[in-house]
């Protein structure tokens, strides 16, 4: 696709959003009626260590979520770019960044501006087992301060004939990040109506999610099209929990929520729990526009041991 048609379909996609995606305040959330969802695991190379290219693990733990539900699907939301660490540190002793996103994949031989690529391709074969499998995946960066708009094109002209793959994700905390911005920079109006309409060009059924614990990083009108992931953690208490997810669900009501849960700074939340996936994940199917839920890969094998 040409750099004029590909501008072009986008501008036509952002108008249509710009003017049709504004809330209706007074909408207000009603019962969840019975409905299909999606359940499975956060899937990353630094996250899942030597599990990460173990096809089998995936397919076996994302349906065992998704089987301990009613109504739900299995998942994987597939981390696929990720921030560079640089060799120096954060004054508290964290990795620092270079700014670039590497993405696991060959290049096409062009060059991008902070897009570092692999030497092999490490996810073609595993998503060809999610396609047999009938796992549904969103394939997921930490863009850094590459480019959104060739993130999704290099992403989405490799894998999209996967007919596992439903959507394009950005975890907007390192969306532009810096020492000075650790949070991100956030995503605004004309932002995610350009980055969402560039995702349609490649298939008009794929969606995007922003990925976030702060609403007030996520854009301030646009939400059709849009799924909004809630990351946060730290929790006090199961009932601290529940509120702020609740919360979140309230704030994009009636657009599509998601939640991304199962850190170890909630270990103490989430074990005292028989069956700690389902139990918790019933518990945050009760907010009426929850659509999805992922456990994190931090933890996944205690629930889901090797």
């Amino acid at each position: 696709m040409t750099l004029f048609l590909r501008n072009a379909l986008a501008l036509v996609f952002t108008l249509v959003l710009l003017f049709s995606c504004k809330p209706n305040m007074n909408d207000s959330p009603k019962p969840n009626p019975a409905k299909s969802i999606l359940a499975g695991l956060r899937a990353s190379p630094y996250g899942a260590g030597e599990l990460f290219n173990k096809a089998d693990y995936w397919i076996k733990s994302c349906k065992s979520m998704a089987g301990s539900l009613d109504q739900a699907a299995p998942a994987v939301i597939w981390i696929l770019g990720t921030m560079e660490a640089s060799s120096e540190k954060q004054p508290s002793g964290e990795p620092m960044f270079s700014g670039r996103c590497v993405v696991s994949f060959p290049g096409n031989g062009q060059e991008y501006l902070n897009i570092v690529f692999t030497d092999t391709d490490q996810n073609e074969l595993i998503l060809d087992r999610f396609d047999q499998e009938g796992i549904s995946v969103w394939l997921q960066v930490e863009p850094a301060n590459a480019d959104m708009l060739d993130l999704i094109d290099l992403i989405l002209n490799r894998y999209k004939h996967h007919p596992s793959v439903i959507g394009f994700g950005i975890d907007v905390e390192w969306h532009r990040w810096s020492l000075e911005n650790m949070e991100g920079a956030g995503v605004n109006d004309p932002e995610a109506s350009r980055w969402l309409a560039a995702v349609k060009v490649h298939n008009p059924k794929y969606k995007l999610f922003l990925k976030h614990w702060l609403s007030d990083k996520m854009p301030q009108t646009v939400r059709q099209g849009l799924v909004f992931l809630d990351d946060s953690q730290m929790f006090s208490s199961l009932s601290h929990m529940q509120e702020e997810f609740a919360s979140w669900g309230r704030h994009f009501y009636p657009a599509e929520v998601a939640f991304q849960y199962g850190y170890g700074s909630d270990r103490a939340i989430w074990q005292s729990f028989k069956n700690p996936a389902r139990e918790l994940t019933t518990l945050l199917m009760k907010i009426p526009n929850a659509k999805e839920f992922y456990w994190v890969d931090f933890t996944m094998r205690e629930l889901w041991p090797d």
